[in-house]
Formats: C-alpha cells, sequence, structure tokens
C-alpha cells in the first residue's frame, strides 16, 4: 500500500532552510497554571464557542489522582482575554475521582446553536474502578449539571480518546467517539460512535470492536475523525490496533449515512514498529496535492501521509505530531512536531514549507512541555487562532499551560513594541526618600505579586497582587514611617521572580 517513502532528514533540512527570524513568528500571549502541586493541569483541548458569543473557548484537565486535582476548567474566550475568566468543573459524586483525566470539545451533537463538551472521570462501582464520560450542552448560561453520562457496561474498562466536532454520518449533527482500548471483562478494546441528536442515548450509538483477535487489547489507544480520504464526500475514522504495542495496524472506516463497524481499510507500517497508530492526528488538507493530510506516529517514528500510498516516515523520536490550525490566516493547515523542543511549521505547497517557530522555553520548571497541544479559534479577538501548549509536570505536577499567538510585525499596536521578556528595573530614585518608582515589563498575562521586604525578610508592604497583561508598569513605593536602611522588592510573575536592593535616606 505504501508507494513512497523520503527521509525525513532531508525535509526537515528543507525546512530550516527556509527559517527567517525576522519573520513573522509567535509571540506568548498567557500561562495558565494548575491550583495546587499534583494536580498534573494540562490536558488541553479546544472547545468550539461554548456559549455562543463569537470567541473561541477552550478546557484544560487536572485529572491528578484520587488525592490531587480532580477537576477541569473551562476558559472562555472574549475581546481581551483574562485568565481569570473560567468555570471549574467538579464532580461532587464521591464515587468519582480522576475527574478531569481526559477532556473535549464534541462540536454541536444537539444542534441548538451552541458548541458542547464532555469531561471524563472513573467511576468505582464497589468493587473495580472503570471509565465514565460526562456530556455538557452549551448555552448562554454554563452550569455543571451533566447533560448525559455514559459508562461502560464492563469492569475494569477505562475510557480514553474522545473524538469529535464532525458529522461522519451526514444527518446535520456532529458525532462523537469515545475509545475503551481493553476492558478486563472480554479483554477486548472497543470504540462507541455516539450519534448527535435532539438527545443523545446508548441505544443511538454504534460499538465497534477490534475486528482482529491478533492484537485486539489495545484497540483505539490511538483514534482520530480524519478528511475524506476516499474523496466521497464524508469524513472518515482511524482506529489503531496493537497487542502489548506489538502487531500493530490502524484500520481505516469510511463515514457516511452507513457507516458500521467492518472496517474498510487498513495501514501497516513500513517496517517493524512498536506502538504503531499510537499518535494519529488529522492535518486537514483533504487529499490537496502537495499537502499533508493525516499523520500516525509510533514510539519510533512519525508516518507522515499525503494520501493512502504516499507517506514520509521520519525516524528521530516523535513524542507528539500533528495540526495546530491555520494560525497565520495563509488557507494552509499548520503542523506542530513535538521532539526536545517544538517546531511549528506553515504546511505551504511541496518546498515552500516554512518553519514558522521553534518553542524551547527557559521557563522554570516547564516539564513535559509538549505533552500536550492543540489549537483553538480566536480567544483574544486579535484576528488569530491560538496554540495551547502544555506543561503538566511543571512546579512538582502542578501543571502549567502556555498560550501562543501568531504575531505579524505589522500588528505591533501603536508602534510600540511588546516587552519579549520579564525585566524588573532598578528603582528610581535611589537612594530615596521618602518615595520612589519601580518600574517592571511583562511578555505575557499572568497572576504578578510585587512584595517590599526588610532586610530581615519581614513583609513590609504588597504594591501589587492580582493578574496583569502583557505590558509596561510602574509602581510608586512611599516610605513614609519607615526607618532608613535596605529594603528588598521582589516581583513574582508566574513560575519566575526577581529581587532587588533599594535603599531608603532620612
Amino acid at each position: 500500500m505504501i508507494a513512497k517513502k523520503y527521509s525525513f532528514v532531508a525535509v526537515i533540512i528543507l525546512l530550516l532552510n527556509h527559517l527567517n527570524f525576522a519573520q513573522d513568528s509567535l509571540k506568548l500571549v498567557a500561562v495558565l497554571e494548575g491550583t495546587n502541586r499534583g494536580d498534573k493541569f494540562g490536558m488541553v483541548r479546544s472547545a468550539g464557542d461554548i456559549n455562543g458569543d463569537g470567541y473561541g473557548d477552550f478546557l484544560v484537565g487536572a485529572g491528578g489522582s484520587t488525592d490531587y486535582g480532580n477537576y477541569a476548567r473551562l476558559y472562555l474566550g472574549s475581546n481581551d482575554f483574562d485568565t481569570s475568566n473560567y468555570i471549574k468543573l467538579t464532580s461532587n459524586n464521591p464515587t468519582e475521582y480522576n475527574y478531569g483525566k481526559e477532556v473535549a470539545g464534541l462540536g454541536d451533537v444537539n444542534n441548538d446553536g451552541y458548541d458542547d463538551y464532555a469531561i471524563t472521570c472513573t467511576y468505582f462501582d464497589g468493587m473495580f474502578g472503570c471509565g465514565r464520560v460526562h456530556v455538557y450542552y452549551g448555552g448562554d448560561e454554563i452550569d455543571q449539571v451533566s447533560d448525559f453520562t455514559y459508562t461502560p457496561n464492563y469492569h475494569q474498562e477505562p475510557v480514553g480518546n474522545i473524538k469529535g466536532f464532525h458529522d461522519i454520518n451526514n444527518d446535520g449533527y456532529d458525532d462523537f467517539f469515545v475509545a475503551s482500548s481493553y476492558n478486563w471483562t472480554t479483554g477486548r478494546g472497543r470504540v462507541r460512535l455516539f450519534r448527535g441528536g435532539e438527545t443523545l442515548s446508548t441505544a443511538n450509538s454504534l460499538i465497534i470492536n477490534c475486528p482482529d483477535n491478533n492484537g485486539d487489547f489495545f484497540f483505539g489507544d490511538g483514534i482520530e475523525i480524519i478528511n475524506d480520504i476516499n474523496e466521497d464526500g464524508n469524513k472518515d475514522l482511524l482506529i489503531s490496533s496493537n497487542e502489548f504495542g506489538e502487531k500493530c495496524k490502524v484500520f481505516v472506516y469510511y463515514g457516511g449515512a452507513d457507516i458500521d463497524d467492518i472496517y474498510d481499510d487498513v495501514i501497516e507500517p513500513v517496517k517493524d514498529e512498536y506502538n504503531f497508530g499510537i499518535i494519529i492526528n488529522d492535518v486537514g488538507n483533504n487529499n490537496e496535492h502537495g499537502k499533508v493530510n493525516f499523520i500516525i506516529g509510533s514510539d519510533d517514528s512519525c508516518y507522515i501521509y499525503y494520501s493512502l500510498d504516499s507517506v514520509i516516515v521520519n525516524s528521530p523520536k516523535v513524542y507528539g505530531i500533528g495540526s495546530c490550525g491555520d494560525i497565520n490566516n495563509d488557507n494552509n493547515i499548520d503542523l506542530i512536531l513535538c521532539t526536545d523542543s517544538i517546531y511549528i511549521y506553515d504546511n505551504h505547497l511541496g518546498n515552500k514549507t516554512q518553519l514558522i517557530k521553534v518553542l524551547s522555553p527557559n521557563y522554570k520548571n516547564a516539564q513535559g512541555f509538549g505533552k500536550y497541544f492543540n489549537s483553538t479559534t480566536d480567544i483574544n479577538n486579535d484576528g488569530y487562532n491560538e496554540v495551547l501548549i502544555s506543561a503538566p509536570y511543571s512546579d512538582s505536577l502542578r501543571g502549567s499551560v502556555y498560550i501562543f499567538s501568531y504575531q505579524k510585525i505589522t500588528d505591533i499596536r501603536d508602534n510600540k513594541i511588546l516587552p519579549k521578556e520579564f525585566t524588573l528595573s532598578q528603582n528610581y530614585p535611589n537612594p530615596f526618600n521618602p518615595s520612589t518608582t519601580v518600574n517592571y515589563q511583562l511578555p505575557f498575562s499572568s497572576k504578578v505579586k510585587l512584595v517590599v521586604y526588610d532586610i530581615l525578610g519581614n513583609e513590609v508592604k504588597v504594591l501589587v497582587n492580582k493578574e496583569q497583561s502583557v505590558g509596561e508598569y510602574q509602581v510608586e513605593f512611599i516610605g513614609k514611617g519607615l526607618s532608613s536602611g535596605v529594603y528588598i522588592y521582589t516581583l513574582k510573575y508566574g513560575e519566575q521572580q526577581i529581587s532587588k536592593k533599594m535603599i531608603l535616606i532620612k
């Protein structure tokens, strides 16, 4: 089936040759953080437009463990994106834990004009734990009451990947898939298609069992709805299957009104691979000539498909690869590649493919950077889609999410260059009596705290303690009533901190 194979090294060299650091690029606009250490805040997914206000929304899950996390946040886009503008979602059911382990946007499954979303948890039935999916309908007013709940009927059957946002059977309602890669009752993984409608029900769903007994244990570890690969006008479905990482295949199911549980094609690796299909991502270019259509990853390689029989094999280790939407508004779906750094490419035709940005953050404790990534429609009214990249293991597993947006050089507002780094200036005047001014600049929005301490470390005055947007700031400190001497002022910004000395002389 695989007709063409090329060296990915040559492709990387070609991409690097087109890199131009003086050109348009990405800017960091905000950093989000989990509540407590151990939350594993970082399962980030686009949610569409949940409240119908015209701005993109997104979800971040913090599945954590039985003791930490157990929540998700729904962030709502706005004209001026505010990192504190979110709804915290939790479960009050004492038999549920790991709430927020998986989150997903579903599209408009009930066709009411609002996008909907899902959050998973683990349900304890008195003897075993199994997966559970809560579905929430969007609307003008958002609550924490689940509108539909799915609990698999087998013991110890977790739920994993959830894929939505597409009408795969062309009935006018968006549909979604829920994968359960294994269970301890039958030992077989399965994927359930929930057909959208005015109401959701398991009765109106289709169960797709692994069609191959020689590799059925982890059926559904990788799942993706992709653009029309057989050119019949319908979206199609890819599901991976492997047994303990071996005997790997990806099964193809053609979409349409008559979609069923019988696979229509199969994709196999061109060499022995471990966990082939553990990553499957749609790139959305619909077989346009010279553009990537979908991507399949294994533990050791990444297969980049232009069609079912035209593929590039990338041998170096890749942790994740997929689409990050059209972030620069050039009508091309862009690509994101995660290795030790994050590479974002403009997916032009042929040799015009260009590296937009390499992201290798130096942020303190940004462990797991690139573990999850997604793109979302414009959340801050800057005219561009945003790229969301998480570091769920940062700050002792507290977790962080970094939000990037495209920036053209001509987009710099009021002819003023926005700050590119976090700085704290020396106060002026210094020494001072009785007042002095502190200046600092922020390259992205985050919680900011500016505090003055005496030389023994005792807190003297809190000058700033709030969320602030990207920009330059100036704060006055008045030393009235204080003794002469050396004082320390400390600026805490996200996970970073800078301290400087000031001298009060009376």
